[in-house]
Formats: structure tokens, sequence, C-alpha cells
């Protein structure tokens, strides 16, 4: 079994914390929906988001670091890529 680069590394665990971040980002609009905006369910819903968010933000810096120009034209913002709209309709479920 061959060793990942560092650049395959960040865009699994991109697609790991994208996904994370889809099913936070339900439970944020959830809690407030069903417990309202003040409620400990969505300030922890709100908190936890902020926490991914800020992880995101410190593995993008980590992922310039390692991926080279070509690489990055071909993946782009590997942290930062919308999630298809299906593919949060599987978290719904």
């Amino acid at each position: 079994m061959s060793k990942k680069s560092l650049h395959e590394s960040h865009a699994e665990a991109a697609r790991l914390l994208c996904r994370t971040r889809a099913i936070l980002m339900h439970m944020f609009l959830e809690t407030s929906v069903r417990f309202g905006k003040g409620s400990k369910e969505h300030r922890l819903a709100v908190s936890a988001l902020n926490k991914v968010d800020g992880l995101r933000s410190v593995l993008d810096s980590a992922y310039h670091l390692v991926t080279s120009e070509e690489q990055f034209k071909h993946a782009g913002h590997v942290y930062y890529k919308e999630w298809p709209p299906a593919a949060l309709s599987q978290v719904r479920k």
C-alpha cells in the first residue's frame, strides 16, 4: 500500500470535514426552529459550527503549504467548496 501525499490527505480530510459541516449546519437550522435562537441547544450548535469553521481555516492554511500550483489548479479550494445540494438532502434522512 502506498503512502498518500499530503495533498491527497488534505483532500480526503476536506471531504470529511465538509460532510461534518453540512450535518452541523442542519443541526444549527433545526435547533433554531425547534428550540429557538436563544436556547442552550442552539447556542451549542453555533459553537460546534464555529469550532469546525476554525478547524477548516487552520487546515486550509496547512493545505496551501503542501499543495503545488498545478495541484491547486486541478483541485481548487478543497476546504471551501460548496457541497452539492443532493449531498445535503442525504444528511436530512
